[in-house]
């Protein structure tokens, strides 16, 4: 193990140098200059076509109205490596990099100019190669949690988020009915693309089953523990705008009614079980 100080450019540099095979990138924000550096590097070693990049972040639309992460620079990606996939999850914060799956970086700096040269960061290279596999397994874990991310989605978001900035640019301008209507409707189309990206090829049934095995691979929960990290893990699809509403009577928050549902199915698979005296919610080995 090795401890390292900011600025950690040259020391991912140095390591983007070595790459020959795979390369792993856990960020929640991604800007141009390292993605320019990465694509430069690949470019000068000729490994384009055949080195694989995978990346897990969070494009949620704060981070991409506020410019937190750079979509184009995304689309570079997956414009410049001809084996790259990269999935979506909200609320990710851990900051990896993998690389060659044979060492890891695992530290407090992002994909990013502040991560790499202006922030004052800390990390630690990993070189154990136990360690680096579990680190492999637990990443992987984090982006079946989330959704791949396809090339057009990509581009059809950046046009929803370039509309959306030039109307909040107006509307900053002009409080104007019309105007501040238009940023709404933006705003909840541009969430909607999100959200068909999150679960395409899945039921939200599957999602929350998944999620709450992930859970309870870790210990125990309650109820109330799954639902408060269910709405954690998945903020868009846990709305609690949304009741179930049945012959005009509500009965809840329609996502606490899915996750009853999912629950339900897991304990008839035989993948769950519920202990009725400590209230606790198990997995099946």
């Amino acid at each position: 193990m090795e401890t390292l100080r900011s600025p950690l450019r040259p020391v991912i540099e140095t390591m983007f140098r070595g790459l020959t095979s795979n390369l792993m990138i856990c960020s929640p924000y991604i800007s141009k200059s390292p993605v320019n550096l990465l694509v430069n590097v690949a470019r000068e070693k000729r490994i384009r076509e055949s080195l694989s990049v995978e990346v897990l972040t969070d494009i949620s639309l704060p981070n991409l109205l506020q410019g937190s992460t750079d979509i184009d620079a995304l689309i570079n990606l997956f414009d410049s490596f001809q084996f790259f996939s990269m999935n979506y999850l909200p609320h990710v914060h851990a900051k990896i990099f993998v690389f060659n799956q044979t060492s890891a970086i695992v530290g407090s700096g992002n994909f990013t100019d502040g991560g790499f040269v202006r922030n004052f960061e800390y990390a630690i290279k990993i070189d154990e190669p136990a360690d680096v596999q579990k680190i492999i397994f637990d990443l992987r874990e984090y982006s079946e949690l989330g959704a791949q991310v396809e090339y057009a989605q990509l581009v059809d978001l950046r046009e929803k988020v370039l509309a959306l900035r030039e109307t909040i640019s107006l509307e900053q301008k002009s409080l104007a009915k019309k105007i501040r209507q238009q940023s709404i409707e933006w705003q909840d189309r541009t969430k909607d693309s999100l959200l068909r990206m999150r679960v395409k090829g899945k039921t939200v049934n599957s999602i929350f089953s998944q999620t709450i095995l992930y859970l309870l691979s870790r210990h125990p929960m309650t109820t109330q523990e799954i639902h408060l990290n269910m709405k954690n893990i998945h903020p868009d699809m846990c709305d609690d705008t949304e009741d179930r509403i049945i012959d005009g009577q509500h009965f809840g928050k329609l996502w606490k009614h899915q996750v009853r549902n999912a629950q339900a199915h897991l304990k008839k698979a035989g993948k769950i079980s519920y202990d009725y005296t400590n209230r606790l919610w198990r997995l099946i080995a």
